[in-house]
């Protein structure tokens, strides 16, 4: 793949990853999701490992492992926040658990397209889902089962990726659409509106003064 590509990839990762960092979430939240969320995670994957197939865990059983496990680690800080510092937490980790995998197993030019995919699809898909699922301390009776959608699709289309590579080039459009999630989610995008809303009644107020 061209590195320009590459090039690309990096640097929406970047402006991704500062884009959360916005949200400043807490030393705590990030600590609970890659220590706590991580270590049960493994534990309760690898035990269902044991008697289903893999595609059963990557599809059913890790969505709603991990998502659920995520909610409960935000129990402390039911906000946006904490839901993104959760998700970056398991993210970092988990990720750092492919790497080591994926560089054992396979020599660095075979394993640099997936890297990249995971660097910069996993920390937004976890943020993004916990995002969701976190609108369950407010009542929310379909944020969960949402969040453990919007997973359960990502690792569908991780799916279809190690089946046919050629898909790799649609990385940018499941980043978009992660990223309009967790705007949308935030409120960003409401706030974005609004504000415009009120310029413009504000600028109509006065030409017709």
């Amino acid at each position: 793949m061209a590195v320009t590509y590459f090039s690309e990839l990096l640097l929406l990762s970047f402006f991704l990853s500062s884009f959360m960092l916005l949200f400043r979430p807490k030393i705590i939240s990030l600590i609970l999701g890659g220590s706590a969320v991580a270590f049960i995670a493994v534990i309760s994957e690898n035990f269902i490992l044991g008697w289903t197939s893999d595609v059963f865990l990557l599809l059913i059983a890790a969505p709603v492992i991990e998502e659920t496990l995520k909610l409960l680690a935000t129990a402390y800080g039911r906000k946006i926040r904490n839901a993104i510092g959760v998700g970056l937490g398991f993210a970092i980790v988990e990720n750092t658990f492919y790497l080591a995998v994926v560089l054992s197993s396979f020599s660095v030019n075979i394993a640099i397209p997936f890297i990249i995919a995971r660097a910069v699809g996993d920390p937004l898909l976890h943020s993004s889902a916990t995002s969701i699922s976190v609108g369950s301390w407010q009542g929310s009776k379909s944020a969960l089962p949402e969040a453990i959608g919007l997973h359960f699709l990502y690792n569908l289309w991780a799916v279809f990726i190690v089946s046919a590579p050629g898909l790799f080039k649609f990385e940018p459009i499941v980043i978009v659409l992660l990223f309009a999630l967790i705007s949308f989610e935030s409120g960003m995008m409401g706030r974005l509106l609004d504000v415009k809303i009120r310029k413009k009644v504000s600028y109509e107020v006065k030409g017709q003064n």
